[in-house]
């Protein structure tokens, strides 16, 4: 009997007909957010993290000629020197809060189109803050 009713089952076909369904998957912003940085959070710390990048630059541009031209980079227990570099390995420390703001903030960018502002705030907050280490560092090592 139940065999029967299977067959019976099959001979009607389909209940309803289906089309071909394709999925997109989204670039950056998938809804193509034209107002996604009209909110003043982003502004500011977007505008922040250019503005550290700059300051870096500017603070080492200014000081760079006053500069030895052999620097110890770091010290023993005792303050003794015991690694010296090139002046011109300062420019490492710019470089890395740059790296550090170009990766958080294209990512903080993609997790923003998706409606998740807040994790956003926190990669570009985090980008400022590496860049504040950047330019203790710079201070630091330039004294």
């Amino acid at each position: 009997v139940f065999v029967q009713a299977l067959e019976a089952r099959a001979q009607l076909g389909p209940t309803n007909h289906t089309e071909q369904v394709h999925l997109n998957y989204p670039g950056l912003c998938a809804n193509g957010e034209i107002d996604l940085l009209q909110d003043r959070p982003s502004q500011v710390l977007l505008g922040m993290g250019l503005l550290g990048i700059v300051v870096l630059l500017g603070v080492l541009m200014v000081r760079y000629p006053g500069l030895p031209e052999t620097m110890a980079v770091h010290y023993s227990r005792t303050g003794v020197p015991d690694l010296l570099r090139n002046r011109s390995s300062l420019f490492v420390l710019p470089i890395i809060g740059a790296i550090a703001f170009g990766m958080n903030g294209i990512w903080g960018l993609w997790l923003a189109c998706r409606g998740h502002r807040t994790a956003a705030y926190l990669l570009w907050s985090g980008a400022i803050i590496a860049e504040l280490f950047s330019l203790l560092a710079l201070f630091s090592l330039m004294r």
